[in-house]
């Protein structure tokens, strides 16, 4: 099974209903998880996040916000970033001018080796070695 961890920018897409369902892309990796053919992990601090997105950018109901919330695990692992983890995503923001949130998740997935998965133009910008074996750029134009 192919462990992949999941950013916010990914997870989000997977909850919004404002836009009616979530992109092919985004529902082509719950579809192979569904399937056996990979494992997801969010970071604990995707909750927070997606719990944000969706309340303040999407503009769902509490109600709708706390069922995500609730469900996310079921779907995703929830990783904890140790200190070790932490201390590299410090160097990936500061030296790569990165939020120390995208950091963590890149920090986490090259830590675990898991591919990253991200809709995120900035972290692949960033050039911290993420390439097709170890990142899938999610966008709509579709898996990259």
């Amino acid at each position: 099974m192919i462990p992949i961890v999941c950013d916010a920018s990914v997870v989000v897409r997977w909850f919004d209903t404002s836009t009616g369902a979530a992109p092919d892309h985004c529902r082509m990796l719950l579809r192979e998880r569904i399937a056996g053919r990979c494992r997801l992990a969010v970071l604990d601090l995707t909750l927070y996040e997606v719990g944000n997105a969706l309340l303040r950018d999407v503009g769902t109901t509490p109600e709708h916000c706390a069922a995500v919330l609730d469900g996310l695990p079921r779907l995703a692992e929830v990783l904890r970033p140790d200190p070790l983890v932490l201390r590299d995503a410090a160097w990936f923001a500061a030296e790569d001018r990165l939020t120390f949130y995208d950091a963590t998740y890149v920090a986490e997935a090259f830590d675990r080796g898991y591919i990253l998965a991200t809709e995120d133009r900035e972290i692949l910008r960033a050039g911290l070695g993420l390439n097709a074996e170890t990142a899938l750029w999610l966008s709509d134009d579709g898996v990259s």
